[in-house]
This record gives structure tokens, C-alpha cells and sequence, in this order.
């Protein structure tokens, strides 16, 4: 006698998993179990191989285990075989990093209108895309959608103009919040004149010229003559200058919250001048020296002969006002005026 054994097995005709492309996180528990009509069946990778941490069970099939490397695009082959035939199906595998921050260096920015602005997000995680999900970017603005920079040139005026970017790639997504203002930069500023010779004790106000949004002012170098301030908000000099200067240089900037800019002023504050000589006539001897100083205030004045003329052999001194010399001829009742000036005021005797 001979015993025959037999086993009757179903060809397989049926066999895949769920899905033929797969997207996990880096240390995401995985488990895929494939659909298949038959039994006795053996699994094996039949080319290319799993991503690291992942595995294949060679009698279910289940590909489980915990991803620990990235990988992009890992295609692998599974065989399904039993003694009859064989099927097999092709899986890809991509691993990626969450994102885990996102964000831009400030949630605020004040910009200037027509400038060149570019900023770059603050990203942890890899394959990321970018997009704007509520709220729009100030015209002229743009998000690169690959890198998440946001650059352009403004180009309407803006306030408090909200906008939320979205990171997001095949495993998780984070979003960011910022609000932008255009204000239009100071493009323009100066005073009416860069030099100016004022009066002691007098009051005096400049009021400046001026092209841009809100701006505050204040002295970044030098300082001004005594008895004058600068108003940081309108950026008017005034006051009374009570010490004399000359040439006294200052640096006022104005800025706003998108530009600066800057001026030099120079001041020289003087006395006004007065003048007076002991005598209003005088009777010289010919032939004899004569010196005849004057009584004067104010600073750096100098001196004229206004009017008339000094006797033969007498000279006026323009920077002291001393009348000297040897008269030489006999002259009767000759009138001379002179003059005493600086760059502020002036005076006859």
C-alpha cells in the first residue's frame, strides 16, 4: 500500500497594499498590511529595500517598525508567493522631519514705501512648502513658495496689514502670523540754510524742510549754541542764544521707523555792535601824533569810513577802529562818519 497526500491551493490572484506611495514621520509608528486572496503565502523584497527601521514579515506581509532616517522616493518590490504562483507590488517610501518651528524674525514690520525688503523664515524641518492662508501681503510683496522668503518692493502706503504663511510639507504643517505697515521713508531733509550767523540775546526759530512719514528728530553730533533746543517732534530750533559762537557745528537726524536721514547745521551767534569815540570833534596840532580809540562793543566787528574823509596823514584801523597818525596839513572842519559792523548789525559815529 502507498498513502497519497494532497493539498489543494488557491493561485494567487489577488495581491497590494493600500496604497502604492506612502508618506510617514520620522519616528512615526508604521504598519501596512496588504490584501490578499490566498494562503501559505511568503513574503519577500524582491528588489530595492525598506527605509531604515522598517521591516517586512515573511509570513503576513505587514511592513511595520519605526522609520529613523529621512529618505525621499524609496521604491521597493514585494513578491508574494505560494506554491502555485507568485504576484508582486511595487511600494515608494518617503521619510520626512516634521516641522517643528516655523516663524519670521519679528511678527511686525514697519517698511518703506518703494525700498527693496526681503525676509527669510526661521524653519525647523525639510521639504517644505509655503503659501498664504488668510490675510494678503502688502501690494508689490511676494512669497517664494519653495523658500518661504517674502521680498518685493512695497509700493502702496499700508497699515497693520495682517497676512498668516502656512509651512507645510507631506507630514505636518505650522503656521506664522505677520503684520506689515508701509509708511513712506524720509526721503528728503534739511533746513533752509545750512549756515547761520543769529543775533545774542535775540530770539531765534528755523523750522526744517522735510518729505516723509511721522518723524522724530534729535542732535546726533555736536550741539547747539546755549539758549537753543530742538523740539524732537517738529524738529524746530528756537530760543534766545544767550553766549556768542563761532561756527559751531550740529548734526540733527530724522528718522522714522523705515529710514533716516541726516543734516549738518553750523551757528555762530554774536553781540550786536555799538560805537562811540571819547570825542565827536576834535582840534589836532600838525605835525604831531594823534591815536584816538573808540568805545565799542559786539564781536568780530570791523570798520569803515562811511562818509567824508580823515585828515592828510590820519588812518582809520578796520579791524580796531584806532584813529592815528601825523596830521600834515592845516584843515578846518573836515566830517567823517564811520562805520562799525559784523554780520548781524551795524552802527555810525
Amino acid at each position: 500500500l502507498f498513502t497519497l497526500s494532497f493539498t489543494v491551493l488557491a493561485s494567487i490572484s489577488l495581491f497590494s497594499y493600500p496604497q502604492s506611495y506612502y508618506v510617514f514621520r520620522l519616528g512615526q509608528s508604521v504598519s501596512i498590511v496588504p490584501n490578499i486572496d490566498s494562503s501559505s503565502v511568503v513574503f519577500t523584497i524582491v528588489s530595492g529595500s525598506l527605509p531604515s527601521g522598517l521591516s517586512i514579515h515573511t509570513s503576513t506581509g505587514v511592513i511595520s517598525g519605526i522609520p529613523t532616517q529621512t529618505v525621499t522616493s524609496q521604491t521597493i518590490t514585494v513578491q508574494a508567493e505560494n506554491s502555485v504562483n507568485n504576484k508582486t507590488f511595487s511600494l515608494t517610501f518617503t521619510i520626512r522631519n516634521p516641522i517643528t518651528s516655523f516663524s519670521y524674525s519679528q511678527s511686525e514690520y514697519i517698511i518703506a514705501q518703494g525700498q527693496v525688503f526681503s525676509v527669510t523664515p526661521l524653519i525647523n524641518g525639510e521639504g517644505a512648502m509655503f503659501s498664504v492662508v488668510s490675510g494678503s501681503l502688502p501690494s508689490g510683496l511676494v512669497l517664494n513658495s519653495s523658500t518661504g522668503t517674502i521680498s518685493g518692493t512695497p509700493s502702496q502706503l499700508e497699515t497693520s496689514r495682517s497676512v498668516t504663511i502656512k509651512a507645510e510639507n507631506e507630514v505636518s504643517n505650522q503656521s506664522f502670523t505677520l503684520v506689515f505697515t508701509v509708511i513712506t521713508p524720509i526721503s528728503s531733509f534739511s533746513y533752509p540754510q545750512s549756515s547761520f550767523t543769529i543775533p545774542r540775546n535775540e530770539a531765534f526759530t528755523c523750522t526744517p524742510l522735510i518729505t516723509g512719514y511721522n518723524p522724530s528728530y534729535s542732535i546726533i553730533s555736536g550741539s547747539l549754541p546755549m539758549g537753543l533746543v530742538l523740539n524732537s517732534s517738529t524738529g524746530v530750533i528756537s530760543g534766545i542764544p544767550i553766549q556768542s559762537v563761532f561756527f559751531q557745528a550740529v548734526t540733527i537726524q530724522a528718522q522714522n521707523a523705515a529710514s533716516s536721514n541726516s543734516f549738518v547745521l553750523s551757528f555762530s551767534v554774536l553781540l550786536a555792535v555799538t560805537l562811540a569815540y571819547p570825542q565827536s570833534s576834535y582840534s589836532l596840532l600838525r605835525n604831531y601824533d594823534v591815536s584816538i580809540s573808540p568805545f565799542f562793543t559786539g564781536d568780530s566787528p570791523s570798520f569803515s569810513i562811511q562818509s567824508g574823509s580823515l585828515p592828510y596823514g590820519i588812518i582809520l584801523n578796520s579791524s580796531t577802529g584806532v584813529i592815528s597818525g601825523t596830521p600834515t596839513q592845516v584843515q578846518s572842519s573836515r566830517s567823517v562818519i564811520i562805520k562799525i559792523q559784523n554780520s548781524i548789525s551795524s552802527e555810525l559815529f
